[in-house]
């Protein structure tokens, strides 16, 4: 048998090194030179103008995925080792942005840690009904845009009929509009907005729920928003409302009745009312919504939590619902916690 030289082969094998060294240094200088181009040079051919909206919250991986669905950018790999590279990636400013899509990523990070349009920034808060919303940023008629912003197709997509408001409908979020914009672009914004949030739930199969429709999940969600707060307790609160539908109890939730009123005090002539909101008297629900939800009440409503409870309050300093499984123990934990 022949053996081979060591040193001979230690020999060729460090002639061989220098060769792989400059290898490795081409494939990394063509890297750069890739990288580079991408970031400096145009992606786009066509000089058009998109309007991006980020969001309060928004993440670096969000806001990518969106350039890339609108096609301002081909890599969301290099946009986000670009601005994390840069530090960029925590400095994305919320607003309206114009950009675009004959721009290159350095100038498009520069646009978006720099320059958001004019705009006013408007929050809906969780729980608000539509005449508080109208009222704090001096908006005529928001249910005007059931006839004047031709949305008569949105409400197929959830399956039921045009309600006769939005109560419900008006997603709680921040949202900005421009100087040219009016009440009419904030409604619409806030319609997609819900749509997008609820697009992966299961509001389709209802069998499981003493409801006929959706537009009533969102009534049930809605009377959850006004009487739970922690989200621990909008399941079990949910439960208890389903079960004394089905049972055909009154469901006795005030909140409903304050719907009506601005003053937020309910009097004595107001719980003796026919009014359809008057759940004290009336048995099933409400006919619109009473708040424009979150979506932890959605869910909430949709997924209710079974018991053998019937009764519920909730502690005014914590919060904390306190649960009952008769009447008797109800007005025991009322005169406890509640006088």
């Amino acid at each position: 048998m022949r053996y081979s030289n060591p040193r001979r082969f230690q020999r060729r094998k460090k002639q061989n090194s220098p060769h792989k060294i400059i290898k490795i240094i081409g494939v990394v200088f063509l890297f750069v030179i890739i990288q580079g181009y991408y970031y400096n040079y145009l992606v786009k051919s066509n000089q058009t103008l998109i309007n991006l909206e980020i969001q309060s919250g928004e993440n670096l991986s969000q806001v990518s995925s969106r350039l890339k669905e609108l096609n301002i950018i081909q890599s969301e790999f290099l946009f986000k080792r670009y601005l994390t590279k840069n530090g960029y990636d925590k400095q994305i400013k919320s607003g309206d942005f114009e950009i675009p899509t004959q721009i290159n990523i350095k100038n498009l990070a520069s646009i978006l840690i720099n320059s958001p349009k004019e705009s006013s920034k408007i929050t809906i808060i969780e729980g608000e009904k539509i005449s508080q919303i109208e009222n704090k940023n001096n908006f005529s008629k928001i249910n005007r845009c059931l006839t004047l912003c031709n949305i008569d197709n949105y409400f197929e997509k959830f399956n039921i009929k045009k309600p006769k408001t939005l109560e419900g409908f008006i997603f709680p979020d921040t949202y900005f509009i421009s100087s040219s914009d009016n009440y009419q672009n904030l409604i619409k914004k806030a319609l997609e907005n819900f749509e997008n949030k609820t697009e992966n739930l299961n509001y389709s199969d209802l069998n499981h729920l003493p409801v006929s429709n959706f537009y009533e999940v969102l009534i049930v969600a809605s009377l959850i928003e006004k009487e739970v707060i922690l989200e621990k307790d909008k399941a079990m609160v949910s439960g208890i409302i389903y079960k004394r539908l089905k049972n055909e109890w009154t469901l006795g939730i005030d909140a409903a009745l304050l719907y009506e009123k601005n003053d937020n005090k309910i009097t004595y002539k107001d719980l003796n009312s026919d009014s359809k909101y008057n759940l004290r008297k009336i048995k099933g629900l409400p006919p619109t919504p009473i708040c424009n939800p979150s979506l932890t009440s959605i869910k909430a409503a949709l997924n209710p939590k079974s018991s053998n409870y019937w009764f519920y309050l909730t502690k005014p300093i914590t919060n904390e619902v306190v649960y009952s499984v008769s009447n008797q123990e109800h007005n025991i934990n009322k005169n406890k916690y509640l006088n």
